[in-house]
């Protein structure tokens, strides 16, 4: 039933959403303070249920809503939009593996380039297999996209979606 309601356009996302937020908050998500990362906001859904439903399955989505912000247990950019994540949260992947560490590391720094605008950031996400950007606009509001190399895809009040060209 679950899964009908939601690919059906049900609201039974926006609904689960309030419902976690009543849960873990005590509060709906109308009256939670928009620093509070950990909540889904109706307005990021519709981006996200565009890259499930217009995207193949090998997609590789960059997001900036958990790195970016600090959150390092927000995945719910990957569950809503069904597809890879480049990194979503690293508070599991913590390990003493060096080469697990690096890899990190990399992917983090590339973030942060692309999310600051540094010229060659988004050729290397693409060399490193990405193929959307998922913009928040108040994570990251200087965040400029080159339409030389995004394309505006999808977009809510308060996401774009781009596609790597």
């Amino acid at each position: 039933f679950f899964l009908f309601c939601t690919y059906s356009n049900q609201g039974v996302i926006r609904q689960m959403a309030e419902g976690v937020a009543r849960f873990h908050f005590g509060a709906p998500i109308e009256e939670l303070n928009q620093d509070d990362m950990g909540v889904m906001r109706y307005e990021d859904s519709i981006a996200l249920s565009w890259i499930r439903d217009k995207t193949a399955c090998s997609s590789v989505v960059m997001s900036d809503k958990a790195i970016i912000s600090g959150n390092k247990s927000y995945y719910l950019y990957g569950l809503f939009s069904e597809r890879q994540q480049f990194m979503e949260g690293i508070d599991m992947l913590g390990t003493n593996n060096s080469n697990v560490n690096e890899c990190i590391s990399y992917r983090k720094e590339l973030m942060f380039d692309v999310f600051n605008n540094v010229p060659g950031a988004i050729t290397k996400a693409k060399n490193a297999g990405v193929t959307h950007i998922v913009h928040t606009l108040d994570v990251t509001p200087h965040f400029v996209a080159d339409i030389n190399e995004l394309e505006e895809v999808a977009a809510s009040s308060t996401i774009v979606v781009y596609k790597i060209k």
